[in-house]
């Protein structure tokens, strides 16, 4: 048995029989759930296919001001609304890009590089620089790796360069936000990286720490040379 107040704000009256809206169903199972992968995943997940928008759940949440977890929940549908469409992605927002101090980067952006159209994870405008992130859901088909490959070649031939980072990088976020910022730093980049702890291998004057000796590469290109 559940007891709740207001029961009539919550419900669609045009259902039989009457169910609770979907933006409160959804907030309360990300509120509810263990695990922040969860609860992002939740919410994500519904506006990415349509069925409520980041807005919508906002709005919900102001309604509700003894919620658990609500910082957290109010932080991830604001990541949502500028594009952020995965775990995956919010991860590498939260963990390498705003940490590190890396440019803020246009998210979902609808381009037209080749026959048909696609959307770009992250795109740092004016760099020439896209990052893909891919957490193998939604991948595993042969055919998905060859269409990620021919966005890769539409981006190669119109100038643009293409680093595609999967769950082990963005797990490794310093090490990450180090190779991102060397790439971007040779597509003409002037800023600097910053350190998101004490503990962070990028120097607190922004200068880039050379890679240890013996010490597998983050990524190999495709000719063999560590970058």
């Amino acid at each position: 048995m559940h007891r709740v107040t207001n029961l009539s704000a919550m419900v669609q009256p045009n259902r039989s029989p009457a169910r609770v809206r979907l933006e409160h169903s959804l907030i309360d199972v990300a509120s509810t759930t263990a695990r922040d992968e969860k609860a992002i995943a939740v919410l994500a997940d519904a506006c990415q296919s349509g069925r409520t928008t980041p807005a919508r759940l906002l709005e919900n949440l102001g309604d509700r001001p003894r919620l658990k977890r609500k910082r957290l929940l109010v932080e991830v549908l604001e990541d949502v609304a500028e594009g952020v469409c995965s775990v995956l992605e919010h991860r590498y927002l939260t963990r390498v890009e705003r940490p590190h101090g890396l440019p803020h980067a246009k998210r979902q952006r609808r381009v037209r590089p080749g026959r048909s159209a696609a959307y770009r994870d992250v795109e740092y405008l004016g760099l020439g620089c896209v990052v893909e992130l891919d957490g193998r859901l939604g991948h595993e088909e042969r055919l998905d790796q060859w269409n990620d490959m021919d966005r890769d070649i539409d981006s190669v031939v119109g100038g643009d360069i293409t680093m595609r980072l999967g769950w082990r990088h963005v797990l490794d976020p310093c090490r990450t936000a180090i190779a991102v910022g060397r790439l971007l730093a040779a597509r003409g980049w002037t800023g600097q990286l910053g350190p998101c702890s004490k503990r962070c291998p990028v120097h607190e004057k922004g200068d880039l720490p050379a890679p240890r000796p013996g010490r597998t590469p983050l990524f190999t290109r495709p000719d063999g040379l560590s970058a």
